[in-house]
């Protein structure tokens, strides 16, 4: 009981800790790898800054390859895809689902203009904290790697 009573005094000073926040993500700079672990933040839409820094929804995806699967928000819904590799730097997301929320028509209009652009990408690049989903070599999402437990292991 001695031991835990640190503890406990520690966790009653930070106050409760949730799973939401209204706080910005913090980007890092981390390995050049999609990976499994790794999220991502939509911060462009076809070369234009999108986020809450410019009154657009926050836009998160995390894309596992071991499953196929990707997963995120698009700043209404939650969606998820399927999501596979090709030669030479091809990618492409299939089969996207959405949640049905209703939400207010501009946000509605910003997530049918994502899934839209997800949609027609067919290839990316990235280096150690940028993602860019491409069609034909042009940019059509830019993703900043967002630091998660994770990726501090």
């Amino acid at each position: 009981m001695r031991r835990l009573l640190p503890l406990l005094l520690l966790l009653a000073t930070l106050g409760p800790i949730g799973c939401r926040t209204s706080q910005p993500v913090t980007v890092v700079n981390a390995r050049a790898e999609l990976d499994d672990q790794t999220l991502w933040t939509l911060s462009s839409m076809r070369q234009k800054n999108v986020g809450p820094e410019t009154g657009q929804p926050t836009v998160q995806m995390l894309i596992n390859l071991e499953s196929g699967i990707a997963t995120g928000t698009t700043g209404c819904n939650r969606m998820s895809c399927h999501v596979a590799l090709h030669d030479e730097g091809g990618i492409s997301f299939q089969d996207i689902s959405i949640s049905k929320m209703g939400c207010a028509d501009e946000l509605m209009q910003f997530e049918r203009n994502f899934i839209a652009l997800l949609r027609r990408v067919d290839g990316f690049t990235m280096d150690a904290f940028t993602l860019r989903l491409t069609q034909k070599g042009t940019t059509l999402l830019t993703f900043e790697r967002v630091e998660t437990d994770e990726t501090n292991d």
